[in-house]
């Protein structure tokens, strides 16, 4: 008898195939954040013009060599672009225990809600627990003080640079403000913690706790390009604004990102509020 395999089932074995092909796996994970844990999220975003983001979480038995992972991530998310639009995030099997041993909710939630589309038997998970809402409101007031508060005094000086004209300088410190402020979302709501100094890939894994992030950095009623050709010289100082001479921010472009970085800040602010006070009603 035939066996026949749904469209759905078709996909999931050429995604297997290609990240495969960039590096051996362990495990592919797919989880949708919000209702829906399969392929139907993004047929719902397609559908309804929305953003809700999927992963593929792909685990590895020990790290691998092939080049830089900015590089080898972008380039399995094009190559699977024309099956799925899910962001691809690369872990170690021990990054993965290390994180559900220690109650971290990103890969917790993962390995819960997740369809895993591919698992060997060397895909073995630690035991894990929820953290109690106490220990995690402490957690939070720390990640706070740490990220939200050093993101803020970072956007002071990029004020006081661009009220200088030093807009180089500006334009890097905003950097290390937006850069502080996404991951004070990220942690406080999710413990995950990614090394990356990718702004662009920093809001897609923000965007499941703060959506609203999108809508600061790329309105829908402003110019697309305007914002992207901004946001793309945001994410290009942290290099270019240091060390490269020619590298050209105008003081315009500087001021929107200014007015958008300071709303991220309030955002931060807002959102850590009323995690806290969600998780003190909880004890």
């Amino acid at each position: 008898m035939a066996l026949h395999l749904s469209k759905d089932d078709i996909d999931d074995h050429v995604i297997s195939k290609i990240i495969n092909e960039f590096v051996p796996t362990i495990a592919i994970i797919r989880y949708a954040h919000g209702t829906f844990s399969n392929r139907k999220a993004e047929r719902v975003a397609s559908s309804e013009g929305s953003y809700l983001p999927v992963h593929l979480l792909v685990v590895l038995n020990g790290s691998h060599s092939k080049g830089n992972e900015a590089n080898l991530i972008s380039a399995m998310e094009n190559k699977l672009l024309r099956i799925t639009k899910s962001t691809v995030l690369i872990h170690s099997l021990d990054f993965v225990n290390e994180g559900l041993s220690r109650g971290q909710d990103f890969f917790i939630d993962i390995i819960e809600k997740g369809i895993a589309i591919y698992k060997s038997d060397a895909f073995l998970l630690t035991t894990y627990f929820r953290i109690h809402p106490r220990l995690k409101l402490g957690h939070i007031k720390k990640t706070y003080n740490n990220f939200h508060l050093k993101g803020a005094e970072f956007l002071k000086l990029a004020y006081i640079a661009y009220s200088k004209f030093n807009i180089h300088i500006s334009v890097f410190l905003l950097h290390q403000s937006t850069e502080l402020l996404m991951r004070n979302i990220l942690i406080t709501h999710t413990d995950y913690d990614p090394k990356i100094h990718n702004l662009r890939r920093l809001i897609t894994y923000c965007n499941h706790v703060a959506p609203q992030i999108n809508r600061i950095f790329f309105p829908k009623w402003n110019d697309p390009l305007v914002d992207n050709i901004d946001f793309n010289l945001l994410q290009e100082s942290y290099i270019q604004a240091r060390y490269k001479l020619e590298y050209h921010i105008d003081k315009k472009s500087v001021r929107r990102l200014l007015t958008k970085a300071k709303k991220l800040e309030r955002l931060s602010s807002v959102l850590q509020g009323r995690l806290c006070t969600k998780l003190s009603a909880q004890f």
